[in-house]
């Protein structure tokens, strides 16, 4: 494991996610924390079906998220005719993902960090939902710069991102590899208009889903 994530993907960090997805407490509805998570990312996922990008979402595209933890993005999108892979770095979650969520189905979670790893084939779209505000900028960018060469021609990249400007955003400035879990990175447009140059990509459009959270779709320059 990389020591510049060891703040994020330490034991105890993933420990207490597992601890939420296995708690059963009940939120007045009668669902459990696991079946709350469920339904949100399952929601999460259809939206991103069918209100962002669906014509890059056609039967036989190739679906990679960055960060999927166990796969319940992943569960929500299996069954409509996509070949949908996840990437996460907690092998923990990933067994968990293999032994729960994706169990039956045709998913495939790969271990280690996206930027790290060979992928044996391209894909129409790669896609990140709630993850880049807890890593540094730096760690952002090594993950643009190896989206490229994982991109069929004409695919596109869609991501969430923290907005600078909203309250939930809390600097840090001490040592990086000390900084508390809970502090979250938040960008301008600017600075991922800049990141995606960097990466030889350019930025298609931006939209907010919130006051503090905006998606970006982006393809290869």
């Amino acid at each position: 494991m990389s020591a510049d994530y060891g703040r994020i993907w330490s034991d105890a960090f993933q420990q207490e996610g597992l601890r939420l997805i296995h708690t059963e407490v009940g939120d007045g509805r009668g669902e459990s924390i696991q079946e709350q998570v469920i339904h949100a990312t399952a929601a999460a996922a259809d939206k991103l079906y069918k209100c962002r990008i669906p014509r890059y979402l056609q039967p036989d595209t190739r679906v990679l998220e960055i960060g999927c933890g166990p796969g319940f993005n992943l569960r929500a999108l299996n069954g409509s005719g996509f070949s949908v892979q996840g990437v996460d770095p907690c092998n923990d979650l990933i067994i968990y993902g293999f032994q729960n969520v994706v169990k039956n189905t045709d998913i495939w979670l790969h271990h280690g960090f996206f930027q790290h790893l060979a992928f044996p084939a391209r894909y129409d779209l790669i896609f990140e939902l709630i993850v880049f505000q807890h890593l540094r900028k730096s760690e952002v960018q090594e993950i643009f710069n190896k989206v490229p060469s994982n991109l069929l021609e004409d695919g596109r990249f869609v991501f969430q991102m923290l907005h600078c400007d909203s309250p939930r955003v809390r600097p840090w400035d001490g040592d990086e590899d000390e900084r508390p879990v809970p502090c979250m990175r938040g960008y301008s447009t600017g600075e991922v208009n800049s990141m995606l140059t960097e990466a030889g990509m350019t930025m298609v459009k931006r939209w907010f889903v919130s006051e503090d959270w905006f998606m970006v779709e982006a393809k290869c320059a």
